[in-house]
């Protein structure tokens, strides 16, 4: 998951690099690890915000069903802002098992989203999508099984 999240955070920034008016300025906000505090980071590049940790967003903003026992972890977030509008990620994990988790957002999603589901060796993988790459804005869910329960990915991507 870390893998991900890093990769995820070295394209925008490559991204926000490649219009050349990137800012070199990397701001804290509040400490990054540690109980009690914001549990974030901020970084401005070329015009965006990037909020990394886990309170850069709250789940609920991403208009996407939250799983009851669904946790958040210190690194399982990341929203960006610029111009072309909001683009961000909650990574949550349950103890719950795939199947279970699988079912509840089968009946929690609307009834046009597309869905996927695979198996990759032993791991579940499933995959819920609303909008297309044509529409100002798509939401997905992303469940993938791990011997203890399941990780759940929410993502929304909202141009203006």
């Amino acid at each position: 998951m870390r893998r991900v999240f890093c990769t995820v955070l070295l394209i925008a920034a490559i991204a926000g690099c490649s219009s050349h008016s990137a800012s070199d300025t990397n701001a804290t906000s509040g400490p990054s690890s540690g109980p009690g505090g914001s549990q974030t980071q901020t970084m401005q590049v070329g015009g965006s915000s990037i909020n990394m940790g886990k309170n850069a967003i709250d789940p609920a903003r991403l208009g996407l069903p939250i799983y009851p026992s669904a946790a958040g972890n210190v690194t399982g977030a990341m929203a960006s802002t610029g111009a072309y509008g909001l683009n961000a990620m909650v990574a949550l994990k349950t103890s719950d098992s795939f199947d279970k988790v699988y079912a509840w957002y089968k009946s929690h999603m609307p009834a046009n989203a597309q869905v996927t589901r695979s198996t990759s060796g032993s791991t579940l993988i499933a995959t819920f999508v609303e909008g297309t790459s044509k529409d100002k804005e798509v939401k997905s869910v992303t469940l993938v099984s791990f011997p203890q329960g399941a990780t759940i990915t929410l993502r929304s991507r909202a141009q203006h």
